[in-house]
């Protein structure tokens, strides 16, 4: 029997519809296997070509899908210094899996590593800057490329260099000379101050907070001395809340203020727990804080434990010498009463 011209088209749109149709559910799995007479492909390789490879899972295999994953598996090996490979890929129609079977080549190492710090001359913080940098004859593998950058970025920065520049930045890749370059070059500029302390001056405890302060204005800055003033400020028993930051675009004549914000603890605060236990059978447990009483920042806790089989009292008055945290006269008191 003949079709006519019309039903023809017909069965061939159908037909591609259905091939479509086919294709269009996702892909389940990538397996990736080296060549076998191929470089070595290594277990970090192996594991970034399958990073990138995850972003596909469950989508379709199309002819630009295909160039993307391609372009991918590049993405990958280049990021480890693999410059030179070579790739087959193919999909399964049935199980949806697509094979990628890899000649990784050789790894290329850095040929040329040039790294100058315009207006550092001390010696010990060159070379806490430079540490773990990329050295000549290593794997140029961009991560740690990436890394020496943000390492000197960092260590500039917690150390007040707030106006450092990068005057060059760049990987260069000769693949006829098969050579990876890296250029680093950076001006520090100056290092910034402990400038003027601004504190929240609606808090009770201000006067303590200057107290115990880490720095005086006109030091150097250093980013780890307000961590310490933060952690200083949180232990005492007066503040609910601390947050201290210096005040970045307000630097000034190679002084950065520092900003303190504190928020006091309520004037009273409760505890309420219960439980049971074997020994001393169902208990239950209120403590009582009153952190300020007096303008010299005297503090009390009271701490009352009942149970079936026993009870307990306990009570804290704090006296602050210099420092809330280190210095001070407490007086202590308890009763306890247990039935058999």
């Amino acid at each position: 029997m003949r079709l006519s011209a019309f039903t023809a088209i017909l069965v061939v749109l159908l037909l591609s519809f259905q091939a479509l149709a086919s294709d269009s559910s996702g892909i389940t799995e990538f397996t990736v296997s080296q060549m076998s007479d191929g470089a070595e492909l290594s277990d970090e390789a192996y594991d970034n070509v399958m990073r990138f490879m995850s972003t596909y899972l469950g989508k379709p295999f199309t002819p630009r899908r295909k160039k993307l994953i391609g372009k991918d598996v590049t993405k990958a090996l280049q990021a480890l210094g693999y410059y030179h490979h070579s790739l087959t890929m193919s999909f399964d129609l049935k199980t949806r899996r697509v094979t990628l079977i890899l000649d990784p080549g050789i790894a290329l190492r850095w040929h040329k590593v040039e790294i100058v710090l315009q207006g550092i001359e001390e010696v010990a913080l060159r070379s806490r800057l430079l540490e773990g940098a990329i050295k000549v004859g290593e794997q140029a593998r961009h991560d740690r490329y990436e890394a020496t950058k943000a390492n000197i970025e960092s260590v500039l920065l917690e150390l007040g260099y707030f106006d450092f520049q990068w005057l060059k930045k760049q990987l260069s890749v000769d693949r006829v000379q098969q050579q990876v370059s890296a250029t680093l070059l950076l001006s520090a500029g100056p290092r910034y101050r402990f400038g003027e302390l601004r504190l929240s001056t609606q808090s009770k405890a201000v006067a303590f907070a200057k107290a115990l302060s880490p720095f005086s204005s006109g030091e150097f800055y250093a980013a780890q001395k307000l961590s310490q003033y933060n952690l200083t400020l949180n232990e005492t028993p007066y503040f609910q809340s601390v947050r201290v930051y210096p005040l970045l675009k307000l630097r000034h004549q190679g002084t950065v203020p520092i900003r303190v914000e504190l928020v006091d603890k309520p004037a009273n605060s409760y505890e309420v727990g219960g439980g049971y236990s074997t020994d001393l059978g169902a208990k239950a447990r209120f403590k009582w804080s009153k952190p300020w009483i007096t303008s010299g920042g005297h503090s009390m806790t009271s701490d009352l434990n009942i149970s079936q089989r026993q009870q307990d009292i306990s009570g804290a008055y704090t006296i602050p010498v210099d420092d809330p945290n280190n210095d001070v006269f407490r007086i202590l008191g308890d009763i306890s009463y247990r039935t058999t």
